[in-house]
């Protein structure tokens, strides 16, 4: 009698795949995705938090209007390595901008939470320093995905994902839809969040 294959687990860097019995099909796969500190946030709790807005380029400039719009009364904090322009200033509480940008580790509590543009590396350090006094992190595109009702395609990848992107809304807007281009290109996605899409509403990115 043949020996009974045992399940084999193929680790391919944190994602781990376990192959399941063949069906005479393609081979299917359970994945288990690493957790990220990248957790969904509603605006209700959003708006019991304390705001650092980590990197302030065209996101983070949205982010805040998102905010501003939907009427966030409490607390705004700007961090950002570059020396920037940051305007609505009345609305901000406190801004770490260029050489003072380390010192916003100081103004993170368990109160706060980071929205970190999609330019600000996870990998820097002092992401882990914030975490460590107690803030809770998410980024634009959570918000987004947590809040918005239409449908959305996502493209991901290495390369290609502007031209896929592109091509979708091309192929969509043909068709008469209502869509919207966000993300790496396009608009921000909080500044089409709460845009009217209706039923039909797709947004590539």
């Amino acid at each position: 009698m043949a020996e009974k294959r045992k399940k084999s687990r193929i680790s391919q860097g944190n994602v781990k795949l376990i192959p399941k019995k063949s069906t005479g099909k393609l081979p299917a796969a359970s994945f288990k995705l690493p957790e990220t500190n990248n957790k969904p946030h509603k605006l209700q709790t959003l708006k019991q938090s304390k705001i650092v807005l980590l990197g302030f380029g065209l996101e983070g400039q949205a982010t805040l209007n998102w905010l501003i719009k939907n009427k966030y009364s409490g607390k705004i904090i700007i961090a950002d390595e570059k020396k920037i322009d940051v305007k609505n200033e009345r609305l901000i509480s406190k801004k770490f901008i260029g050489n003072n940008f380390a010192k916003a580790v100081d103004a993170c509590d368990k109160d706060t939470m980071i929205i970190r543009s999609a330019g600000f590396s996870i990998y820097k350090p002092i992401l882990k320093e914030m975490k460590n006094q107690g803030a809770k992190i998410t980024a634009a595109t959570n918000i987004f995905m947590s809040n918005f009702r239409g449908r959305i395609v996502g493209i991901t990848g290495s390369k290609g994902k502007s031209t896929t992107a592109s091509l979708i809304y091309s192929i969509l807007k043909k068709a008469n839809l209502s869509v919207e281009l966000a993300g790496n290109i396009g608009k921000p996605m909080l500044e089409i969040l709460d845009k009217n899409l209706g039923l039909s509403g797709l947004i590539p990115f």
